[in-house]
């Protein structure tokens, strides 16, 4: 009879569990083969809202489609993948002024964490 009850009214998940199985989803993000080897590129580091000295740097888009601070989609080629950053750092609307590589007219609009810096390419 008790264990009937405890299998009626045992513990049951809660949402403890499943930010335990959240976060360790994220652990085990960075290995492949069954958590064999470590993958060799790390996931890049979006932008911060106080970081400074962007201008001219060269930017990877973490989004599939980039938005503006409202959530409209930026006037960027579709899959996009690198662009150039126009401005020193983030406007009080959390943006960025980018445009495309080779493209200095498709002047968007790209909120800040949308970005991380491509340390790997020379600056444009």
């Amino acid at each position: 009879m008790i264990a009937d009850c405890l299998g009626r009214y045992g513990p049951r998940p809660g949402r403890h569990d499943l930010k335990f199985a959240d976060t360790l989803g994220r652990r085990l993000r960075g290995f492949e083969g069954g958590g064999q080897q470590m993958r060799d590129e790390q996931d890049p580091t979006p932008l911060r809202y106080d970081q400074t000295g962007l201008r001219g740097r060269l930017a990877r888009v973490l989004v599939e489609e980039p938005t503006d601070e409202i959530d409209w989609p930026a006037d960027l080629p579709a899959g996009i993948e690198t662009v150039v950053i126009l401005d020193d750092g983030p406007n009080p609307h959390h943006t960025l002024r980018v445009h495309p590589p080779g493209d200095p007219t498709r002047v968007a609009l790209v909120v800040f964490d949308q970005l991380a810096l491509c340390e790997d390419l020379p600056e444009a």
